[in-house]
């Protein structure tokens, strides 16, 4: 219902915990507005499977789904080691080098050139930053190390070197792959891993273009997880539809408690230049075995909300997790009840010296819209969608219901604040505004309540933009 509606989006990982029509119902019920599909697990029969499901369950439940599909990048891991792995103690000197498996004295890892690219002294993490290892030096092709911090290493665990800079392609052969079969599923959104600088974008882009000929494009996301990304992000955030804040390898190629300072600087690098961005990775990740979060996880959703992040994003919790409509159920609630607080507000005079003068006329004008009507609503026709998002971005404080053609436009608009995509059909303005205010109507918005309706046209020949307002009455 839009009266009770959060305004952050609420994307969620999807996995054999969720993998059945009746729980992603429940799901999407629950507040889930986008489905990620983490391309570093299963196959792509596995993959196909899922979004057919999602799909199911979005029709069933008569609400727009979004489809993310996250590639896996360039991660580096370990090899094959024992079934029980191999303990690592502290002050132990260990042998790493390029390999797929163990065999009883030299660590095997996936990077061809660490006995050329890693220098002695620096850092070498395993396990997500869980055991940490000190280079030494370099015997042949071999990287003699010690063991800073010790734990049992696995098969397949992560490999960090942060302070180097690796010789990898951001968009590997298997992401290509992937890639193409996201194009033949249609999938909406494509998020890259380890982005480095803008112009992987554009190499992404440029791929799908390729391959892809005619239709609705994917959006791009950037996963924010490297200091090359953070020294490059302005421009990352330019030329990106949107950006993940990928925590988890954030802080092992950062310093971990630099993360929070980080969140906030791209949160405000996104709002200065209307791109949507999630904040991700153990939000609620306690949930994977319990009912109810930890006070801390709480707080973690809250104070992204106040942020001004356009979606919180699950991981584990709703993939493989014991609880996944609890998860969605929990942060929905916490969305509603931070955006119902003074510390959610986003004062238009911060926006001020960032925008382009038309966007801050056209933010502007949604915001005072809803103060000087009171309307409950703002409706788009189609055609303005640039413009809605932009009245999200400014972020003005009621539903923003926006006709599109198809759902696949519908769907795109999902991770966008505040935003609800309907599909309409008509040729007029008239037919557009009817069905959009039945929807409404449909969607819980009261007889006698205001809508405003919001549209834009520009004139390229003497360059005249102008905006148009209409106020509607949601009839009985």
């Amino acid at each position: 219902m839009l009266t009770t509606a959060k305004q952050t989006k609420i994307v969620c990982t999807v996995g054999p915990a969720s993998h059945d029509v009746a729980i992603l119902k429940k799901m999407i019920k629950a507040g889930m507005n986008v489905a990620r599909l983490n391309f570093s697990h299963g196959t792509h029969a596995d993959h196909a499977k899922l979004i057919k499901t999602v799909r199911a369950a979005a029709a069933e439940a008569d609400e727009p789904v979004a489809t993310l599909q996250d590639l896996s990048g360039p991660k580096m891991r370990v090899g094959d080691l024992p079934e029980k792995g191999i303990e690592l103690k502290a002050g132990q000197e260990v042998d790493v080098a390029f390999g797929k498996a163990y065999d009883g004295k030299v660590i095997p890892v996936s990077y061809p050139y660490i006995h050329t690219d890693i220098r002695p002294g620096e850092q070498v993490l395993l396990d997500d930053g869980l055991m940490e290892l000190r280079a030494l030096r370099v015997n042949g092709k071999v990287l003699r190390c010690k063991v800073v911090v010790g734990g049992t290493l696995l098969s397949h665990k992560g490999f960090n070197v942060p302070t180097s800079k690796l010789r990898i392609d951001t968009i590997t052969a298997k992401d290509k792959d992937d890639v193409l079969f996201g194009l033949r599923q249609g999938v909406d959104w494509v998020s890259l891993s380890f982005v480095r600088s803008a112009d992987d974008i554009r190499n992404l882009k440029s791929l799908i273009k390729r391959a892809k000929k005619g239709g609705l494009l994917p959006k791009i996301l950037a996963k924010i997880e490297k200091k090359e990304a953070l020294d490059d992000l302005e421009n990352i955030v330019k030329e990106v539809d949107g950006i993940m804040i990928a925590r988890g390898d954030l802080a092992i190629e950062t310093k971990a408690e630099e993360v929070p300072v980080r969140q906030k600087e791209i949160i405000e690098m996104c709002l200065r230049y209307g791109r949507p961005v999630i904040v991700a990775t153990e939000m609620m990740a306690s949930m994977a075995k319990n009912p109810r979060p930890t006070r801390a996880e709480l707080s973690d959703v809250g104070h992204a909300v106040m942020d001004h992040a356009d979606a919180v994003m699950t991981s584990g919790e709703t993939a493989t997790g014991g609880y996944p409509v609890e998860t969605v159920d929990t942060m929905a609630k916490i969305a509603q009840s931070t955006e119902k607080s003074v510390f959610d507000d986003y004062p238009l005079e911060l926006h001020a010296k960032h925008r382009h003068t038309r966007d801050r006329i056209v933010g502007t004008t949604a915001r005072l819209l809803v103060e000087q009507t009171k309307a409950a609503v703002i409706g788009f026709l189609p055609g303005n969608e640039s413009i809605a998002r932009l009245a999200s971005h400014f972020r003005t404080p009621v539903p923003l219901v926006v006709g599109v053609k198809t759902a696949r436009e519908a769907q795109q608009l999902n991770l966008w604040w505040g935003m609800h995509g309907v599909v309409v059909n008509g040729r007029t303005a008239a037919e557009f505004q009817k069905q959009l205010l039945g929807w409404m109507r449909e969607h819980g918005i009261r007889a006698g309540a205001t809508v405003a309706f919001l549209s834009a046209e520009y004139r390229p020949e003497d360059a005249r933009f102008s905006l148009q307002v209409e106020e509607k009455t949601i009839l009985k």
